[in-house]
């Protein structure tokens, strides 16, 4: 992924995340929630980008 679209798509993620909060009419709980998704979805594109989603998805936990 080039870094022209990562930049594209987290500018397209804040839109959305904007309108959602300016125009939604949903309760503040709810535009709570969506917000966190969003900034979750955001953080996992980033890290894709950059190749330590694949790291951290290989990653074993050990048992105690």
């Amino acid at each position: 992924m080039s870094v022209v679209s990562l930049i594209l798509i987290l500018c397209f993620l804040g839109l959305i995340g904007w309108l959602v909060y300016a125009y939604a009419p949903f309760s503040p709980g709810i535009k709570k929630v969506i917000n966190i998704i969003l900034l979750l979805v955001a953080v996992i594109i980033t890290l894709q980008a950059f190749g330590v989603w694949d790291e951290l998805r290989g990653t074993r936990v050990p048992h105690i």
